[in-house]
């Protein structure tokens, strides 16, 4: 998914990408690309500036905070903390 993105210049003008939780499990087991997703993701968003943070509490998972569209919002991304706050 991360080639299409990339490809069809989705990642190009970005200011933050923010990535939920994610529990990668392969359709076979001899399938695991031998990566991490944040392998991944830094492989496609390398040549790009914008902090990115992992594990975020939006998705299909317990935790799933709403983001508001198009409100103004600034992501912090430190070593062991996103902050993301409305402006």
């Amino acid at each position: 998914m991360f080639w299409n993105l990339k490809r069809s210049g989705k990642l190009e003008k970005l200011k933050g990408l923010i990535i939920g939780g994610f529990k990668l499990k392969p359709d076979d087991p001899g399938e695991e690309f031998g990566k991490t997703l944040q392998d991944i993701v830094f492989e496609k968003v390398s040549e790009y500036s914008y902090p990115v943070c992992f594990d975020f509490p939006v998705g299909h998972q317990k935790n799933n905070y709403a983001l508001k569209c198009g409100a103004l919002h600034t992501l912090g991304v430190h070593l062991n903390e996103c902050r993301l706050t409305e402006s």
